[in-house]
């Protein structure tokens, strides 16, 4: 049976951001706790926004980015 695409753009994209941050932490060997700290959050608020990046506040975002380090394109992408 064929998937149904998803209508809802928020979802789409979080789905690219959330493939870029844990590919990213893969390639740079960085865990879900030692972002948290970055950011300023707790792990578990992290791993809940990680799942669904629309709820991340700019500042967040930013040191993600920061730790991540995300190229103009990645970072476009976020936006």
């Amino acid at each position: 049976m064929p998937k149904v695409r998803s209508l809802d753009p928020v979802a789409d994209k979080d789905k690219k951001i959330y493939a870029l941050i844990k590919m990213k932490q893969i390639e740079l060997s960085v865990s879900d706790m030692e972002i948290s700290k970055r950011s300023g959050m707790s792990t578990s608020t992290f791993l809940k926004k990680k799942k669904h990046p629309h709820l991340y506040h700019f500042g967040e975002m930013q040191e993600i980015v920061k730790v991540l380090k995300f190229t103009d394109e990645e970072k476009a992408m976020c936006l």
